[in-house]
């Protein structure tokens, strides 16, 4: 006998797939579909937002690309891209880019800080931390150099056995400070 009273079966069981027939499941707000032997994951809306939580393991999301939109699709948060990059974006202009060669930040890019408010430059790096914030300029994994405050001044090191040298226009150098030697200053 088959009871097809399936509101007050407090049991029901399939005896195969659930197939939707072009109609949709509707679930009520604060109901969850539960998945896993434990109920480990969880996907439930309560009317004023929607949870998915997973209380085992990790969650995992897996395509070729991923693309997070507001609802109207017409506002991109994140991109991801197979074998390629992952974008961040602000108010649908892209900030953050992962490159095969490391990352790049357009705009602002604020260190020890929840808002570098510096709207006005095209790009900087701002460390606003302790009063010893340091910048360390490398290559490879030697330290090549330091930009840091002690709270009062501003230091420049160079933390290699060549020179320092400030140049304008990329190519005239104007002051040159040399490892264990002099300090020259240039005209022109």
């Amino acid at each position: 006998t088959v009871n097809t009273d399936l509101v007050s079966d407090t049991s029901p069981q399939l005896g195969g797939n659930l197939a939707s027939n072009g109609n949709e499941i509707v679930m009520a707000d604060n109901d969850k579909i539960k998945f896993g032997t434990g109920e480990d994951l969880r996907i439930d809306h309560n009317g004023t937002r929607s949870k998915i939580e997973n209380l085992t393991g990790d969650l995992k999301l897996s395509s070729n690309s991923i693309k997070l939109t507001n609802y109207d699709d017409d506002e991109t948060y994140l991109t991801c891209a197979d074998n390629g990059a992952v974008e961040i974006y602000y108010d649908n202009s892209k900030k953050f880019e992962t490159l095969s060669s490391g990352a790049s930040v357009t705009g602002h890019l604020g260190i020890g800080t929840t808002s570098p408010n510096k709207s006005s430059v095209n790009a900087a790096i701002s460390v606003n931390g302790s009063s010893n914030s340091i910048v360390e300029l490398c290559t490879g994994d030697a330290r090549k150099g330091n930009i840091y405050t002690d709270g009062t001044n501003m230091f420049l090191t160079n933390n290699s056995t060549g020179y320092l040298q400030l140049s304008v226009k990329n190519t005239e150098t104007a002051i040159k400070a040399i490892a264990d030697g002099a300090v020259e200053l240039y005209h022109n």
